[in-house]
């Protein structure tokens, strides 16, 4: 599935970038991969708007299973 494929992607890459100090870029890197996800889905399903309310953050990390490289 693309989630999978995405970890991949986003694994790798803060494997490779992780020297130094990577908070800020995680967090806009995490919030730009959620609202594509959530583009995705919306798409993908025929949801209107943005998906904020039907996909929300938790539904993305612990249902889907989607990747979260700035830990809370």
């Amino acid at each position: 599935m693309q989630i999978g494929r995405i970890n991949r992607k986003l694994r790798g890459w803060s494997n490779y970038f992780r020297i130094g100090t990577v908070s800020p870029a995680y967090r806009g890197i995490d919030s730009h991969v959620r609202y594509r996800v959530r583009q995705w889905l919306c798409a993908k399903f025929k949801v209107p708007g943005q998906g904020r309310t039907r996909y929300p953050d938790a539904y993305l990390h612990q249902e889907l299973g989607l990747y979260q490289l700035q830990r809370t």
